[in-house]
């Protein structure tokens, strides 16, 4: 091999490589956000999270109110939800006022909203499609549970 051959060899793949910039930080993200998005933030305690839903709820059970009084009515709104969307999923919320001990509250509720999650397990609903959630509310004098349709 001559030596101007063996330049040649060389020098085209440094050529070719002229045109490229190395990767690093500024090639995915050259001006960085300040507020950066979170997409999986930390679960919040019950006592945490104070921001009431503002959907309308399916149905809202006082505290107290036996399983007899709501459990049918439950049940057939849960089973017409799932007839009109086979995977439709259902948020049942604990709400407590906002004064007081609220993880206490939502501690004295978790039965209430098991009974509800039963009746609406009971109308053929998976478990993977029941969410139990706790939220505070400064206007409620007493708990409820709430079941919202989503």
């Amino acid at each position: 091999m001559t030596l101007p051959y063996r330049r040649s060899l060389i020098a085209a793949p440094l050529l070719g490589l002229a045109g490229c910039k190395l990767i690093d930080q500024t090639t995915f993200a050259p001006s960085p956000s300040t507020n950066p998005v979170l997409t999986h933030p930390a679960p919040a305690s019950p006592a945490a999270q104070t921001r009431v839903d503002t959907r309308t709820p399916l149905l809202v059970i006082d505290q107290g109110t036996p399983v007899s009084a709501y459990g049918a009515l439950l049940r057939g709104a849960a089973a017409a939800a799932r007839r009109r969307d086979p995977n439709v999923q259902f948020d049942v919320t604990i709400v407590v006022p906002a004064q007081g001990d609220a993880v206490a509250s939502v501690s004295a509720a978790q039965p209430e909203a098991a009974a509800a999650m039963q009746e609406i397990a009971a109308a053929g609903i998976p478990a993977s499609s029941l969410h139990l959630r706790a939220a505070t509310d400064a206007n409620l004098t007493h708990r409820q549970i709430r079941v919202y349709v989503r």
